[in-house]
């Protein structure tokens, strides 16, 4: 019911402070950030802090930290990845709807290639597992337990495809659906149609018939108009 307590470090709130005023466009690519000592002061915290917070962001890379000091704004278009991602959906409790839908647009499409490989190469085990994930979705209408059981499926298919990038990938959709489990519930209201839908890809894929399982998988996205999918909202909820 609750979301878990984190106690967050002093360098990681000023981490993700900086992050949010370079994702929100208030500095550029170029712009040189305020020395440690200054950003030390802004935020009421000691050098260490500030410095163990830029290595942070140096990962992320949203900067690059020179050597002897100093601070320089990177382009993340051109140099981040995939785990700049919950960031770049969540600013507070606000949802970047559109880039939501780029989301599954993506998701559809590699959930659309384990789909095909799994009508080839699911073991019956595996099938078993699905069908085991569909049953304690039957008995469960709780949209918080939905969300974990639709997670559940598709990592399982995807360990199942024989293809370790895509186990790699759902490990990605896991942290960006599951940061702010909040504000994604409301993807999940039709959960007839989409239980509905996830039987009969799991009988696609038993029948082996990977046309069949991908004509599923695009039902189930659907195209990228609002409402057009049972995983995305109607018009109204945006």
């Amino acid at each position: 019911m609750f979301d878990a307590i984190r106690r967050v470090r002093i360098s990681e709130q000023v981490a993700e402070s900086i992050r949010r005023t370079i994702i929100g466009g208030r500095v550029t690519p170029g712009d040189r950030l305020p020395s440690e000592r200054d950003l030390a002061a802004q935020f009421g915290v000691n050098r260490a802090s500030v410095r163990e917070a830029l290595k942070i962001l140096e990962q992320d890379k949203l900067v690059a930290v020179h050597h002897g000091g100093g601070a320089d704004v990177i382009d993340f278009w051109s140099e981040a990845g995939l785990d700049l991602l919950p960031a770049l959906l969540f600013d507070g409790e606000r949802l970047n709807e559109r880039l939501v839908d780029e989301l599954h647009q993506a998701r559809s499409v590699f959930c659309r290639e384990m789909a095909r490989l799994g009508a080839e190469r699911a073991s019956p085990e595996l099938l078993d597992q699905l069908a085991d994930v569909l049953r304690r979705w039957e008995t469960t209408a709780e949209t918080d337990a939905i969300q974990q059981l639709d997670f559940e499926f598709f990592h399982l298919l995807s360990w199942g495809c024989g293809n370790k990038v895509f186990v790699l990938m759902m490990n990605m959709v896991h942290d960006v659906y599951f940061v702010r489990r909040g504000l994604l519930q409301r993807y999940y209201q039709n959960t007839e149609r989409l239980l509905s839908l996830m039987r009969e890809l799991v009988a696609a894929l038993r029948a082996g018939d990977p046309e069949r399982a991908v004509a599923t998988v695009d039902e189930l996205f659907g195209p990228t108009q609002p409402g057009s999918s049972p995983l995305q909202p109607g018009p109204q909820e945006r």
